[in-house]
């Protein structure tokens, strides 16, 4: 019982892993303290990761008694929409704020009997890995920003990475919805933007 235990924990962590953001904010001065009421949401990841991260940002912004309209509400995912007359019909609504999210890249490396295999994705957001390894860890690097929603001027920016450690929390998307709603949620209500 005693060999087996160290092996038992090892295993627990290697398989369970964890999620870690890491992230940093920018607002501009003249708009530090605007408080918003309705803000319209743009995600650029798959329409799946759309859809939930559009779920956890109403959440967490209607529990602050701010009103959320996405893109997807005003603009039905099954045509493409010419960015000009997007950017009209939002900057003519009366939105406070236009925030965008989007994804540079998700790498992912896999470890299995002495055997590395590395991914890298581009930028259609979060893709699930399935490459058998025994240990997985993925970054994706993330990026939101606000802009005022009638000057469309941009106030506020923040970058950061996801980083999915373990088998269960690597090409996860829930997961990764959560991360990426809490840290901007966060960083905008510490900018004293919410």
């Amino acid at each position: 019982m005693k060999k087996i235990l160290p092996v038992l924990l090892i295993a627990v962590f290697l398989l369970g892993g964890c999620m870690e953001t890491q992230s940093k904010g920018y607002v501009n001065p003249t708009y530090k303290d605007k408080r918003l009421n309705e803000v319209f949401v743009h995600s650029q990841g798959n329409e799946e990761f759309n859809e939930m991260l559009y779920e956890r940002i109403r959440k967490d912004l209607d529990n602050r008694g701010i009103k959320v309209v996405t893109f997807n509400e005003m603009f039905p995912p099954f045509k493409k929409y010419p960015r000009d007359k997007v950017m009209k019909k939002v900057s003519s609504q009366g939105f406070d704020a236009v925030i965008a999210i989007s994804f540079s890249d998700t790498k992912t490396t896999s470890y299995q009997g002495g055997q590395v295999h590395y991914t890298a994705f581009g930028s259609g957001g979060a893709t699930t890995v399935s490459s058998g390894g025994m240990y997985q860890k993925a970054v994706t690097n993330f990026s939101a920003s606000a802009y005022d929603g009638k000057t469309l001027e941009q106030f506020y920016n923040l970058t950061g990475s996801v980083l999915a450690d373990g088998s269960h929390y690597v090409g996860r998307l829930d997961y990764l919805a959560d991360e990426i709603s809490k840290s901007v949620i966060d960083d905008m209500a510490a900018k004293g933007l919410l």
